[in-house]
């Protein structure tokens, strides 16, 4: 008997609150709600998205179509400090998401593209990772920092990185928060995303603005707006 391929199943939180942007994941942008353009694109890549909200005017609304579906976020889980991995947790109980693969992709990164998360997914089953994550590049300054115990300072990483001219040190990556690709039983057992096995996916430094306020939201916008015929989806 062969295998069943786990489905594909793309999960959206779009939380009511913010503090940096008032509502931001339900601004207008580019003339569709924020949140919106995510859950269009889940549609587009996976067999399903589960859109995770404490928004009551949502809440009060008919799934509108069957790959849609709609998660009641509890108050607990929905304040600035509720950390994301709960909210999984919660969801992939609450919709028996046993053997699934799960794509976790955030509002607030717009301007990812149907192609990286393609590719994520294509890197997460050609592979033995836990997780497979975006990442853009970043400035290697951060290897100059360490942290201090006492007197005593620690480097961050190596030290001979804190004596090194900027223009020697090695290329630096970080998380841009557009997708996060893992297995739901694995999450559950594991009780979060934390591991040593993450494979990466590299996302344009441009197109991996993680909207936090309204400059933020501005400059996402007129990007997303300039591209929307042409490299955006």
């Amino acid at each position: 008997m062969s295998r069943v391929e786990p489905k594909h199943i793309a999960i959206v939180p779009a939380r009511h609150g913010s503090k940096g942007l008032k509502n931001k994941n339900f601004l207008n942008f580019c003339g569709r709600p924020l949140y919106q353009h995510a859950v269009e694109q889940a549609l587009r890549v996976a067999d399903m998205c589960i859109l995770s909200t404490d928004n009551s005017a949502i809440l009060k609304q008919t799934n509108p179509k069957e790959k849609f579906m709609i998660h009641s976020r509890p108050p607990q889980l929905a304040s600035d400090r509720s950390p994301i991995d709960q909210s999984l947790i919660d969801i992939i109980k609450k919709f028996n998401l046993k053997n699934q693969t799960i794509i976790l992709l955030q509002p607030t990164s717009p301007l990812r593209t149907d192609a990286d998360i393609e590719a994520a997914l294509a890197l997460y089953k050609a592979s033995n990772f836990d997780l497979v994550i975006s990442v853009c590049s970043t400035d290697s300054k951060i290897l100059k920092s360490g942290f201090t115990r006492g007197k005593t300072f620690i480097p961050m990483s190596k030290s001979k990185y804190l004596f090194m001219n900027r223009q020697s040190l090695p290329s630096i990556f970080k998380p841009n928060g557009a997708i996060f690709i893992f297995d739901s039983n694995w999450f559950i057992k594991n009780k979060g995303f934390e591991t040593d096995k993450i494979g990466h996916i590299l996302m344009d430094e441009e197109l991996s603005m993680d909207i936090d306020d309204e400059k933020d939201f501005k400059i996402a916008e007129r990007l997303f707006c300039s591209h929307i015929n042409s490299n955006i989806n």
